[in-house]
């Protein structure tokens, strides 16, 4: 055999081997849904090469579920090991159009695969959330994700932020502050990964309640002229400077102090919300709490 052929040969056996290396994408569409499989396919290699370069390879191929019957949401079902894109009002096509949505619910379940330990009922959602984030990232580099995926907004959200994991509520606003971190720090997805062996981030805030008895959900009624007075002390390494809030109409503030207030309700107020929001001395958010109010009649 000359060296053109034996070159041909090695040449083949590795583009098999490297299409064989993926263990495959199903797309299941028992509504017959207009996809374009082409294309997810081609979002699965890539997701697929950059995860079993980065951590490993897997054994078993990822499921993709188009519109299944009693679908909530677009995202990862961790019980069914499925990503399934769901019909909904509010979004475009799915979620099918934004590919930072398709490679984050993909490494959902690359990891999960990867290591069922990673997943479960005590599974940290919050490092989940933030290294999906990293991952869609890492493939496609921009300021922001998930354009394409809301009808009339442009983004679900900016891959960096000011906020410390400490100081916010939510699972996917501490996997925010979490990507926005290995963003800046550009790790790589396998010393990323070290995220799920830390402790999680403690609280780094305490509210003071008086007046009303503390509600550990943050959900106060208030009967007309009623005080309420809330002092927030903060962990010193947040190095907050002040607390400015957003309050729903009918909720008065009065700032005793920067991070010390008195609040009432002027009139009846429906069950609304408001907002906590911490900032640094530059004015930068470093977090927030939320807070829901209505009226208590007597």
């Amino acid at each position: 055999m000359n060296k053109l052929k034996i070159l041909l040969v090695l040449m083949g056996l590795f583009s098999m081997g490297t299409l064989w290396s993926a263990p495959g994408l199903i797309i299941q569409n028992p509504g017959n849904y207009p996809v374009n499989s082409a294309e997810l396919n081609h979002h699965y290699q890539v997701a697929y090469d950059l995860f079993s370069r980065e951590v490993g390879p897997l054994k078993v191929p990822l499921t993709i579920s188009i519109a299944p019957r009693d679908c909530v949401r677009t995202g990862y079902n961790f019980v069914n090991n499925q990503v399934v894109f769901c019909s909904n009002e509010r979004v475009i096509n799915l979620g099918l159009d934004s590919v930072d949505v398709i490679y984050h619910e993909m490494f959902h379940a690359f990891i999960c695969n990867f290591s069922r330990n990673l997943c479960g009922n005590n599974m940290r959602v919050d490092v989940h959330e933030g290294l999906a984030d990293y991952f869609a990232h890492l493939i496609n580099p921009d300021t922001y994700f998930g354009e394409n995926f809301y009808r009339g907004l442009g983004y679900i959200r900016e891959y960096r932020t000011t906020w410390r994991p400490g100081l916010v509520q939510g699972d996917h606003e501490r996997g925010n502050a979490y990507a926005s971190s290995l963003i800046q720090s550009r790790a790589s997805l396998r010393s990323a990964l070290r995220l799920f062996s830390t402790p999680p981030q403690p609280e780094e805030v305490e509210d003071i309640i008086t007046g009303p008895s503390k509600s550990k959900l943050n959900r106060y009624r208030l009967k007309a002229n009623e005080i309420m007075g809330v002092e927030f002390r903060f962990a010193p390494a947040a190095q907050v400077a002040r607390v400015v809030w957003k309050l729903p109409p009918g909720v008065l503030i009065q700032e005793i102090s920067p991070k010390s207030f008195r609040i009432k309700a002027a009139q009846a107020i429906p069950a609304s919300k408001g907002f906590a929001i911490f900032l640094n001395r530059n004015g930068s958010e470093l977090g927030s709490r939320t807070y829901y109010f209505a009226s208590k009649f007597d």
